[in-house]
Parts: C-alpha cells; sequence; structure tokens
C-alpha cells in the first residue's frame, strides 16, 4: 500500500474520531443555541420598558424624587440669592443717598455758616393750631355782629 492511502485496520478508528466529533460539535452547537436563546431573550427583557418600569418602580420613584428636590433646592437657593443681592442693592442705594444728602449739607454749611436750614415746626404745635383756630371760628361767628355794633355806636 502506499503513504496516502490509509490501511483498513486503520478506517474504524478515524470513522469513530468522526463521529465523536460530530457528536461534540452538536453538543457544542446545542449550547450555543441554548446561549443564544438566552442572550436574546434577556434583550428582550431589557428592551420592554413598560415591564422594566414596574419592576423597578421604587427605584424610579427614589430616584425622580431625587432629580427633583435638587432642582427645588437649586431654584431655592436662586431665589434666596435674588432677594438677598436685591435686598443688599437697595440698603446701598439708601446709604448713597444718604451721603449724597449729607455732603450737599455739608456743602451748604461750609459755604455760609451763619446760615442754617430753619427748624421744621414741631407738629404738635401745627396740630394745636388748627384745634384752637376750628373751635375759636365759631365764636368769632356768634362775636363778631356784636363786635361791629358796639364799633358802629362808639363812632356815632
Amino acid at each position: 500500500m502506499g503513504e496516502g492511502t490509509p490501511h483498513v485496520a486503520e478506517a474504524p478508528v478515524a470513522s469513530a474520531r468522526v463521529a465523536a466529533l460530530g457528536t461534540e460539535a452538536t453538543a457544542a452547537r446545542d449550547r450555543l443555541e441554548a446561549l443564544v436563546e438566552e442572550v436574546r431573550r434577556r434583550r428582550d427583557e431589557v428592551m420592554d420598558w413598560r415591564s422594566q418600569l414596574r419592576r423597578h418602580r421604587r427605584e424610579l420613584t427614589i430616584a425622580l424624587g431625587a432629580v427633583v428636590a435638587i432642582a427645588a433646592a437649586g431654584l431655592a437657593v436662586q431665589i434666596t440669592r435674588r432677594r438677598r443681592h436685591a435686598g443688599l442693592a437697595t440698603r446701598v442705594a439708601e446709604l448713597t443717598d444718604k451721603a449724597e444728602r449729607l455732603q450737599r449739607a455739608l456743602g451748604r454749611v461750609l459755604e455760609d455758616p451763619d446760615s442754617l436750614a430753619p427748624a421744621a415746626p414741631p407738629k404738635r404745635k401745627v396740630k394745636a393750631m388748627w384745634a384752637t383756630m376750628s373751635a375759636a371760628l365759631p365764636l368769632v361767628r356768634i362775636l363778631l355782629p356784636h363786635l361791629a355794633a358796639a364799633l358802629s355806636r362808639r363812632r356815632r
């Protein structure tokens, strides 16, 4: 026999080896199909957002609540800063106005130290004056004709 042809005694060993390899390939193919089927099932499960929503409802609620709380806290901080800044700006404007008025007053005093601004009448005196006038007016109306008559008699 030649070198390229197998012996008759080796043929049953080779066919047993081929059958074993075929069996092994079939088993590997079956395992691979099972793995592919499992991957496909998991992919479908992950991509089904409704079932994911049902399954992870508590975790999603907590996460959404945390996002809302963080947004609300950020908004509250922003509003507080804006109010504080507005309050500070108002106080600075008031102080600037007072400083300008003081500067003008001091300038007037330096120009003519002898002339000071007239003192404003106290409010109590003004109120008392109006009260006196309102009480005296009816009295004047009553006395005026009598006073006029007395003066006219004197002239005669």
